[in-house]
């Protein structure tokens, strides 16, 4: 008797499937607010050494400012960046926002910006400071005091490091507290860099929003826009 072979059907072949995108990679490594806004974008290939900048400062106690602060400031804006503002100490508005020069301030400086970039742009941009904490007299009555070199001089390689990492073309002075600083910090800071990096000062945003703010009426904020655009031309050279 001839042994039953089954028969088995062939199935139809499937059809090819769709092919799927794979994501692109995100070129920057985003840091947001409490609140989801973004305020710093880190180039992927820094991601570690911010991160790693982070890690060493995050939980400072080199001063004495860390047993009244709430967090330790590093940067506002991106990283590496053509320019760097360098602003004056912390707020209690920075420290509730977790980034340098927020509230009233930062949105007056953000304007200011946008006002430059309109006429200079492709350039990028970063806030640093050369304290990290909040300087503290009277927490109860919310008052400051200026920067000791007790706080200043723990806190430098903080600050020298965020400037590493941005790299920039060029540093804005943003008060004249920052000004004096610079006086006697910025050549030494320059060597550590490895070259001398091209600065300019400018008012900070505090002093502009006392004459009125962003208004075409103050000229202290149409002067701060024409030197910022001057500075941004004669340094980056993006042309006219």
């Amino acid at each position: 008797m001839a042994k039953h072979v089954p028969k088995y059907e062939v199935p139809e072949s499937a059809p090819a499937p769709e092919p799927v995108e794979t994501p692109k990679q995100s070129p920057f490594f985003d840091l947001h607010n409490w609140d989801g806004e973004l305020r710093l974008r880190v180039r992927s290939s820094l991601s570690p050494a911010y991160k790693a900048l982070v890690r060493d400062w995050e939980s400072c106690e080199r001063c004495p400012l860390y047993g009244t602060r709430e967090t330790v400031l590093f940067a506002r804006g991106t990283l590496p960046a053509d320019v760097v503002f360098v602003s004056e100490h912390p707020t209690s508005l920075d420290e509730s926002d977790g980034f340098p020069l927020a509230g009233p301030l930062g949105r007056l400086f953000d304007t200011l910006l946008r006002d430059v970039e309109k006429h200079k742009p492709g350039w990028a941009w970063a806030i640093v400071e050369p304290l990290g904490c909040v300087p503290w007299q009277q927490i109860e009555t919310s008052q400051y005091k200026q920067s000791t070199l007790a706080e200043l001089v723990p806190c430098d390689p903080r600050f020298v490091g965020l400037l590493k990492l941005a790299n920039p073309s060029g540093i804005v002075l943003l008060g004249k507290n920052v000004e004096n600083y610079w006086v006697t910090n910025g050549p030494r800071i320059n060597l550590e860099l490895g070259r001398k990096i091209p600065t300019c000062y400018s008012h900070h945003p505090r002093e502009i929003l006392r004459q009125g703010g962003a208004s075409r009426t103050n000229e202290m904020y149409l002067n701060t826009i024409q030197n910022l655009k001057r500075f941004v031309f004669n340094t980056l050279n993006l042309g006219k």
